[in-house]
């Protein structure tokens, strides 16, 4: 990744590949596991399981950059304001974006449950739901210019929590279907072409072959 700017075009397009895969196949295979445990979420016990690292992995990530530049008291304030604004720093948005998912998923789910649907209908709907949302966020998001003054990054930084929750959401909802119905799905290899030919589509069109979706 180092030498991407001395890429030929096969190994960028590799590297595209990668960066588009990144983030929906940690949240898909995510949802498959807690899928597979056919149990709910227990939202403390996944506060502390998901923040806690996150946290503690932040404050790592900062105190090892602390003078990594001449302006090191800005970058740090600045840094500390991406972990709690839960934009995160580097890779470690991961955490916190996949904590946002199984919130967001298992608050939707128990929503649907006061309707008796079935489970795999209301994985459906919660799917497609933040497919729409993810969309929406991003067509909102995209028309803000993008923030230059401090002003504008508390602003901005929160912004990109949520619009980065929407598709983690939607991702880790496919994974925990699927993990609900693993047994049944192995049994049919058709379903899982067609699961695979909707997911490349929907990776290619929400990250934009961008391990951070270009936010």
């Amino acid at each position: 990744m180092i030498l991407q700017n001395d890429y030929t075009e096969t190994e960028r397009l590799l590297a595209n590949c990668i960066n588009a895969f990144t983030m929906p196949l940690f949240l898909i295979i995510s949802g498959l596991i807690i899928g597979m445990r056919a149990t709910d979420i227990e939202i403390g016990k996944t506060a502390r399981r998901r923040l806690l690292p996150y946290l503690c992995w932040s404050i790592v990530y900062i105190m090892c950059n602390l003078f990594d530049n001449p302006e090191w008291m800005s970058g740090t304030l600045e840094r500390g304001y991406a972990c709690l604004s839960g934009r995160g720093i580097a890779p470690l948005w991961f955490l916190f974006a996949l904590f946002l998912a199984e919130m967001f998923s298992e608050l939707l789910l128990r929503s649907l449950k006061r309707f008796a649907l079935p489970y795999e209908v209301s994985i459906a709907v919660g799917t497609g739901l933040f497919l729409l949302l993810s969309e929406l966020a991003f067509v909102l998001f995209n028309r803000i210019p993008s923030a230059e003054t401090i002003a504008e990054k508390l602003v901005e930084y929160p912004l990109i929590t949520v619009v980065r929750a929407f598709p983690s959401a939607f991702f880790f909802c496919i994974g925990r279907g699927a993990g609900r119905y693993w047994s049944k799905i192995r049994e049919h290899g058709w379903i899982i072409m067609a699961v695979s030919l909707v997911l490349f589509a929907a990776v290619q069109g929400i990250t934009r072959n961008s391990t951070n979706m270009h936010l």
